[in-house]
Formats: structure tokens, sequence, C-alpha cells
């Protein structure tokens, strides 16, 4: 499923001190459904998703069926009017949303450093047809996209001569 989705909904139900599996419960009970509709608002202002997608996500965290796109607009006018009217309800959404976009920023930071990476092993690739060596760039990529961590190790680093050596920058 998204990340961004993944992200918004940790951030909301750290904040508010529920789970994220409970935030997605079929449950109208208040406190759930106000934090719901949070993630919702969130979830439209930070995605290019359709709310029918947005509402799926329901589904992903373990509801039986995902909520359906009038639920997820109805949720994101409710946040909207409530800011309207309650000055710490908005402070505390300024708050979340400037926390979201932060880890938001931090993701699309990796992606483009990890775009870069694949840019270099590319540029490579291309120069030179060895088809032991596009074996290993796969597996390296494969590992990469499971382990972020790898990312942070790897950028800045080519293969030359059958070895993995930084690249000098002066």
């Amino acid at each position: 499923m998204n990340k961004h989705l993944k992200i918004i909904s940790k951030i909301v139900s750290e904040s508010y001190n529920i789970p994220e599996k409970e935030m997605f419960m079929k449950t109208r009970r208040r406190k759930i459904a106000d934090v719901r509709a949070v993630f919702f608002y969130f979830a439209s202002r930070h995605t290019r998703l359709t709310l029918e997608k947005i509402g799926q996500f329901s589904q992903y965290m373990g509801r039986d069926k995902p909520h359906h796109h009038a639920t997820v607009l109805y949720s994101c006018n409710k946040v909207k009017d409530i800011m309207s009217i309650n000055k710490s309800f908005n402070e505390k959404i300024n708050y979340l949303n400037n926390q979201i976009q932060y880890h938001s920023d931090y993701e699309r930071q990796i992606a483009d450093e990890s775009q870069v990476f694949k840019q270099n092993i590319s540029k490579y690739i291309y120069s030179d047809f060895d088809a032991e060596f596009l074996k290993k760039v796969s597996d390296v990529i494969e590992h990469i996209y499971s382990n972020k961590k790898i990312i942070n190790l790897m950028v800045g680093f080519i293969k030359m001569d059958n070895t993995l050596t930084p690249i000098k920058t002066d």
C-alpha cells in the first residue's frame, strides 16, 4: 500500500495515543471516529490518491471492508469545519501537518538518493554489457528496496574493476 498513508496513520495514531489498527476498526465511538477523520483529512491533503483509494486503506489495515469514498469526503469536511471554529484543534492539526510534511520530505529524499544511485549503476551497465555484473546489480537493487538503511551505505559508491569503491568528491 502507499507509504505516505502508512506514515500519516502512524503519526496520527501516536499523536492521539490510539493503536493504528484500532483507528480503522468498524466502530462509531466518537474518539475513534474523530481520529479516523483526521487521518482521512491528512490522507486527502498529502497524497494524490482518490477518496476511494484512501478508503481502501482501512481494509488494508484490518477492517473487513473499505470505507466508502463519501465517508472519507464527509470526514475531511468535518475536520475543516472544526478547524474553522476551534483554535486549539486548528493548532493541533497544524502541528501534525508539519510532522507529516517532515516525514514525507524525508521519504522523498531517500527515494531521490536511491534514484541517483540507480542512475549511476545504469550508466555503468550501458557502458559495459557484462551479464554477471547485471545479475549482481539486480540483487543489490532488490536488497536496497528491502532495506532502506543500505541506501545510506551505498549512495556514492560505484562499481570499478568488480569492486565497490567510493566515488571521490573534491
